[in-house]
């Protein structure tokens, strides 16, 4: 039973959560960092100093803060069956209008989505306030 299910891809949920820095849910998906190649797999990464400092808040002090993270690769989120992103907070707009209307690039991982032949956004009203129409 559980060797089946292993082997079927599974669907991924990506969160823009409500973060302090608006560059959060723009710069990441999945700990997939900007430049990151369309082929990379799931693999451990070194953070830039933005997300460092975008996750400092959830520790005592900058020293504790994790400098690599485990990233799922974009190749490796491109294979799932579906994909669904959620995002909310006026802070997630300018990353939600260069994830679905930008240009397909690696700067912005989460804009390869739109290649994906199955990927549902839910956005909340004011995430997609940027949006054209």
């Amino acid at each position: 039973r559980y060797g089946r299910q292993y082997h079927q891809r599974p669907t991924v949920r990506f969160i823009f959560r409500n973060a302090a820095s608006s560059q959060m849910g723009a710069k990441t998906i999945a700990s997939t960092e900007p430049g990151s190649p369309r082929d990379s797999r799931t693999r451990v990464v070194d953070l830039d100093e933005a997300t460092i400092k975008d996750n400092s808040r959830f520790f005592a002090s900058a020293d504790e803060v994790p400098r690599q993270a485990i990233s799922m690769g974009m190749a490796t989120i491109m294979e799932t069956k579906e994909v669904i992103l959620l995002a909310n907070k006026a802070n997630k707009a300018e990353a939600i209008v260069k994830t679905i209307e930008g240009p397909v690039t690696e700067e912005v991982p989460a804009s390869l989505l739109q290649e994906h032949p199955n990927v549902t956004f839910m956005v909340e009203k004011e995430a997609a306030s940027k949006l054209a129409g």
